[in-house]
């Protein structure tokens, strides 16, 4: 009885601390209802993004400045807005036009190359990217030109999340 019960315990403690080293683990941040916790592990980060409306939205960095992304698998590539780009100081004089098909109709943009996007504790190097024109579209996209690059990403249907990792 002595060792059954102190297995007991054994397992308890050993559950109530993985729970709470995973906890504290968690670097938190919030924009509006949305929730995106970045969870470093030994060889990888990962972002995990809780869906806002069967959206997910995620906070990102480039060129020093702070953008926020939807996450778009049908987006080629990661776009960024007219306004954001000026705010980054991004020089679009001479860019090589770009045209693509979106969900909203035909339209037309820049080709970048971004030096350094971080989403989270994810940091990634020379990420193609798009610059739309003034006023056609509202919010950047975090694409396919950012996702395919990541060790994986996958949906979690009942938990209504997503999780990248590098």
């Amino acid at each position: 009885m002595v060792k059954r019960g102190a297995w007991t315990i054994f397992v308890f403690t050993a559950g109530w601390l993985t729970y709470a080293f995973s906890v504290m683990a968690f670097q938190t941040s919030s924009l509006g209802t949305l929730h995106v916790r970045t969870v470093p592990t030994v060889n990888e980060s990962r972002v995990v993004i809780a869906s806002s409306r069967y959206a997910f939205y995620v906070e990102g960095m480039a060129r020093d400045t702070p953008l926020h992304f939807i996450v778009d698998t049908g987006a080629t590539n990661t776009s960024f807005t007219y306004e954001d780009a000026l705010r980054m100081g991004l020089n679009l004089e001479g860019g090589k036009e770009r045209c693509f098909q979106t969900a909203n109709g035909h339209s037309c943009g820049i080709a970048v190359i971004i030096g350094e996007l971080r989403v989270g504790g994810i940091v990634l190097h020379d990420v193609d990217a798009d610059v739309h024109k003034q006023g056609k579209l509202h919010t950047n996209l975090l694409g396919m030109s950012f996702l395919r690059r990541l060790k994986y990403f996958e949906f979690d249907g009942k938990k209504q999340m997503l999780i990248l990792a590098q």
